[in-house]
Formats: structure tokens, sequence, C-alpha cells
């Protein structure tokens, strides 16, 4: 259970991005497990090959409780195999969850604004530097670029703060349109058509 604590508190120092950790608690022992149950006065004793136990412990001053998998040398390697389905199941489910997520994704402004950022940093760099050499010489800051999903044409707009001519020009610049084109696979799954558009969508 220290190791376990240890581990959970070395995770934010070891870790950059998200990740899903289970951790298992489990004991080899090279004995024999004996599994008694008490009723009233009786008792009654039966050899077993493993047991769960539900440990509370007091660690780095916090009340701490775990569940402890003992478990016979004999039949570790079959507590294995039930580890490694174990693990197959977390990733079908947690794959599962991260579809569910990208599905319909820019129709979701919440769900959106989880990657905003980082789309908008893939992107900025790119849309600069061709607008600054396009015959527009246009040299534009471009901090709050954000998506909106329009339903009834089924499309995202590309929302940047630049001025109508400036989105007329991107609009049909092949090198920005790639840009975003990429930075729409990468972080939203979104292989769909886009357009540039001046930010002007009423809230």
């Amino acid at each position: 259970m220290k190791a376990q604590s240890y581990e959970l508190d070395a995770l934010l120092r070891r870790k950059t991005v998200s990740s899903v950790y289970q951790f298992n608690l489990v004991n080899v022992v090279d004995t024999e497990l004996i599994r008694l149950f008490f009723e009233k006065t009786s008792h009654e004793a039966t050899a077993v090959d493993e047991e769960h136990y539900i440990a509370r412990y007091i660690v780095n001053k916090r009340d701490t409780f775990a569940r402890i998998h003992f478990v016979c040398a004999s039949k570790f390697e079959t507590a294995l195999k039930e580890y490694d389905r174990l693990h197959s199941a977390n990733c079908k489910i947690f794959s599962g969850s991260c579809d569910e997520f990208y599905e319909s994704v820019l129709s979701d402004g919440k769900r959106t604004q989880v990657f905003m950022e980082e789309f908008g940093q893939e992107i900025r760099q790119t849309l600069w530097i061709r607008l600054l050499r396009s015959s527009l010489h246009l040299d534009a800051k471009l901090e709050g670029t954000w998506l909106y999903w329009r339903n009834k044409e089924s499309l995202v707009e590309v929302m940047v703060p630049v001025s109508e001519e400036a989105i007329d020009f991107l609009n049909e610049d092949t090198k920005a349109k790639r840009a975003v084109a990429d930075a729409l696979a990468k972080w939203y799954r979104y292989t769909g058509p886009f357009r540039f558009a001046i930010d002007d969508v009423p809230f």
C-alpha cells in the first residue's frame, strides 16, 4: 500500500500527458491459504488458492483503503492471465469512450474547447506566414482562433480575427488549407469540409 501511494504521488512528476492507470496490489505467498468462516460458536476452515482483502492503512497521514489480492505461488500464472484479460477489457472500454468523445466532436462546443488551444497553436504560424507573404502583405495577430460548426451545411468554420480580404485569401490558399486540414485531423479526427470565416457568430 505504501508502494502504491508512492507511485500515485510520483505520477504527476513523471507524466506530462493524460494517461489512465489501474493499480492492482498482488501478494504472492508460497504457502497454503486458509479461509475461516465463523458462525456463532462454530467455525469452518477451507483451503483456497486466492483471497481478496480490503485493507485500511494510514499512509502519509492519510486514511487509505485498498484491495489486496493474495494468491498462492502455484496459481500465480493463472492470476496473471486474469489480469491480462482485465487489461484487455480496460483497453476496450477506454477505446470505446475515446471514440465516443470524437463522434460529432465539433458540433459540441464543450468538447471542441478541449483541444482549442492546441489547435490554434498548430495553425497560427502557418496562417501568419501565408498572410505575410501574400499580395496583401498582412501582418495579422492571430490570437483567438476558434471553431464553429455550421449544422445546416455540415461543415466547420475556422474563425480567424482578420479582414474579409484575408479570409478570402486563406480560403483559396492551398498551404493554409492543408495546415488546417492536418490540424483538424490530428486534434479532432475530422476530415470533412471546412472554410475560413470572420468571427461574427452572435452569442
